[in-house]
């Protein structure tokens, strides 16, 4: 019983990291200087494909639990 409180306990602090890294991602979308057009692309580009795969592992882990 006390294994399994532990457990949970810990899946919750997963799931949470998770979407904190996910939400940091998405942050990071709006702390850039003024950058020439490609490179902002670039950059965007990049933090949203970041932010959906730390989105994806919290939603599947989810889906396991």
């Amino acid at each position: 019983a006390e294994e399994v409180k532990l457990l949970q306990e810990k899946m919750c602090h997963v799931a949470n990291l998770l979407s904190w890294h996910a939400g940091w991602w998405e942050e990071q979308a709006t702390h850039r200087a003024a950058l020439a057009a490609p490179e902002e692309e670039g950059i965007q580009g990049y933090v949203k494909c970041q932010a959906a795969l730390w989105r994806a592992m919290q939603d599947r882990f989810q889906e396991m639990w």
